[in-house]
């Protein structure tokens, strides 16, 4: 089940392209900040750098794995799509590109790895040729130690407007700063 909610959420990121690692909640990127913002901190200001999902199985025979690069201010997203279980044989690429602008934090309730602070993240479809070039999705994300944490849809909060910026982080769906 979780593997068709990763390839629902890429059909949002390719579309609108939802959520990197626009991590949240610390103060800086450097590659020792392991600073979440549990403690309240200030929202990220730079967010340059790759992450990589887990990989994906979505079948006995396929699998998924999410590669985000965001360069100030700048996001594109790779999916690789593999021909066997462990993302190693034949994968076939597509991307998404997106711009972002990072906001101010938003208090969580803790419940995903302790983080009870996060980035506000505003997405907009760059993807030429998309439908939806140049919507925006409002997000939330944040970082603990080398991993990112993006925000998830409570079935009401779906990040289609400001008011229904995502309030929770999506623990299921971890990214890993390379």
């Amino acid at each position: 089940m979780q593997h068709f909610k990763q390839l629902a959420r890429f059909a949002a990121i390719s579309t609108i392209l939802l959520t990197l690692a626009a991590c949240g909640g610390g103060g800086s990127d450097s590659d020792d900040d392991d600073d979440n913002g549990g403690d309240g901190g200030a929202p990220l200001t730079n967010i340059n750098g790759a992450y990589v999902s887990e990989c994906l199985v979505t079948s006995a025979t396929e699998s998924t794995e999410f590669i985000y690069v965001a360069q100030d201010g700048d996001l594109v997203v790779t999916r690789n799509d593999y021909m066997d279980d462990a993302c190693t044989v034949n994968p076939i690429a597509s991307l998404a590109t997106a711009t972002y602008v990072l906001g101010g934090s938003v208090g969580l309730d803790g419940s995903v790895a302790g983080i009870t602070s996060a980035t506000e993240i505003d997405i907009t479809n760059t993807t030429v040729g998309s439908p939806d070039l140049g919507e925006i999705t409002y997000d939330i994300v944040a970082i603990d130690g080398d991993t990112v944490y993006v925000g998830q849809s409570d079935g009401v909060n779906d990040g289609s407007t400001p008011a229904l910026r995502h309030t929770e982080l999506d623990g299921d769906f971890p990214l890993t700063r390379q």
